[in-house]
């Protein structure tokens, strides 16, 4: 294609399945399979796996009308793998955290984030629970909250994401240090 024009790479692309595109990737790739990371917090990407309205059941730790094992598009093909994206915990985030906890019909607990953490992880079907955390994240006793009132990300760490890991038998994986919009127009 000359410079400047994509129609002939597009009409390329719209002539293939897009099954037969991923088998040719990662045969080139030689790859089995690859591990995205899902946000629970964001309502839109969330929206993918779980309808908007949809509550977790505090009897089951399940999204209401979802058992594991149901057949559907946004897990079907297992070479695309997923991990719970925790960022929010990590950097003591409760304001982000209540509001996806709000919007799953729980309140604003503790206890109710291991719920809302559990319930995504088992809806994905999490590989590992992955956060970047910001470079000033500090975990010690005596942290403070971002916020007067909001637990701080020592808690969070302590109380909601290690035992979660642990309840679920999932791996941590952290990128310490993580520095966010150096380039945003990207």
């Amino acid at each position: 294609a000359r410079a400047g024009d994509l129609g002939p790479l597009r009409a390329w692309y719209a002539a293939r399945a897009p099954g037969d595109h991923v088998d040719a990737v990662f045969r080139a790739a030689n790859v089995r399979y690859v591990v995205c990371t899902n946000v629970p917090f964001d309502a839109r990407e969330a929206s993918r796996f779980v309808d908007a309205g949809c509550c977790v059941d505090p009897a089951t730790g399940l999204f209401r009308g979802w058992h594991p094992g149901d057949d559907d598009a946004a897990t079907a093909d297992g070479r695309f793998r997923t991990a719970l994206r925790v960022d929010a915990l990590l950097a003591g985030d409760w304001a982000t955290v209540a509001a996806a906890l709000r919007a799953r019909g729980l309140d604003a607990t503790l206890g109710a984030a291991r719920l809302f953490l559990t319930a995504w992880a088992r809806r994905y079907g999490a590989e590992y629970l992955m956060a970047s955390t910001p470079g000033d994240l500090r975990y010690a006793a005596g942290d403070a909250a971002l916020e007067p009132g909001w637990p701080s990300a020592t808690r969070l760490v302590d109380e909601v994401l290690v035992p979660v890991a642990r309840d679920l038998d999932l791996p941590l994986a952290l990128k310490l240090g993580c520095v966010r919009r150096l380039a945003p127009d990207l």
